[in-house]
């Protein structure tokens, strides 16, 4: 649930970034809209959300694929968190952190505009929603630190919903640069709302990496925790389900072991050293004489004057 408000979040205060980013797709897909641009600007919306949410499907997929590569899954983590980190200081006006992953995939641009060229003029809601589909591969650094986010979900469906809620974080947004154009994109880019927006999103990043190291440091304080708790067997340890009949007692200190308290009914002396064994403290009192076998008893050490 954390990782899904913070992707959420992300979105509705990474504005700044979208708007750069996304400004001019929605200009191109403003201009090339013929009916009724309300609608629109939600279909097409609706369609980059969609967009999002494969992408968060394909993440799942990913996540299971390394789920026994814990090292991985460990760089994963805190990759997310680096890149959310170089989110905010872009919105300090810092330079362009997030650069050195847009820059590659800037060429995808190109083909990417050409393909949504195809559904234009946008006159019906089924060309305004695939448009809007062909804009969510645009290539976006905050998409990708959302995407790596969504690599650490725990279940095969919180990381589609991760991507859904950051398209639905984003939503306000573009769906205002589309109906009220550069008037949107003035107060939004606002600098004080950029440096308002870094904070923030650096707060949401502390949320998510502190549980993180407590978690990964929590695993180590468990781990001297099991071993230690091997130390006393006696208040652990339930001696009741033990296999005493393949266990070797041969070395084993019985001098400390309370007699008086034990249930000899059940146990098998056949296999007991008697002649090792010092009878002089043991108390006959109890024992049963009709029930022993004397024939093979050794009498010559018996003490018959006592």
């Amino acid at each position: 649930m954390e990782l899904i408000i913070t992707a959420f979040l992300l979105g509705l205060y990474g504005s700044g970034h979208c708007i750069s980013m996304c400004g001019p797709v929605v200009g191109i897909i403003g201009i090339n809209t013929q009916k009724n641009h309300v609608s629109s600007a939600f279909l097409t919306n609706l369609g980059r959300i969609t967009t999002y949410s494969i992408l968060g499907i394909i993440a799942a997929i990913l996540s299971i694929a390394i789920n026994d590569l814990k090292p991985l899954q460990m760089v994963m983590r805190y990759l997310a968190a680096v890149l959310m980190i170089f989110v905010a200081l872009q919105f300090f006006g810092f330079p362009k952190f997030l650069g050195f992953i847009e820059k590659p995939l800037k060429s995808l641009a190109a083909p990417i505009t050409k393909l949504s060229q195809k559904f234009f003029p946008i006159t019906t809601p089924l060309r305004a929603y695939l448009s809007g589909m062909v804009w969510g591969l645009f290539p976006c650094g905050m998409v990708y630190a959302v995407f790596a986010i969504s690599l650490n979900a725990s279940t095969f469906i919180e990381a589609p919903l991760i991507m859904f809620s950051f398209g639905i974080g984003t939503l306000a947004v573009m769906v205002s640069l589309s109906i009220f154009g550069n008037y949107a994109g003035k107060w939004l880019t606002s600098p004080k709302l950029r440096v308002a927006a870094g904070i923030l999103i650096l707060v949401m990043t502390l949320f998510y990496i502190v549980p993180m190291l407590m978690a990964d440091l929590g695993l180590k304080e468990d781990a001297h925790a099991h071993h230690g708790g091997h130390g006393d067997h006696g208040m652990m340890m339930d001696h009741g389900q033990m296999n005493h009949g393949a266990m070797d007692h041969s070395n084993m200190d019985h001098s400390q072991m309370n007699h008086d308290t034990m249930d000899h009914s059940n146990m098998d002396h056949s296999q007991m050293n008697h002649d090792t064994m010092d009878h002089s403290n043991m108390d006959h009192s109890q024992m049963n004489h009709d029930t022993m076998d004397h024939s093979n008893m050794d009498h010559s050490q018996m003490n018959h004057d006592t």
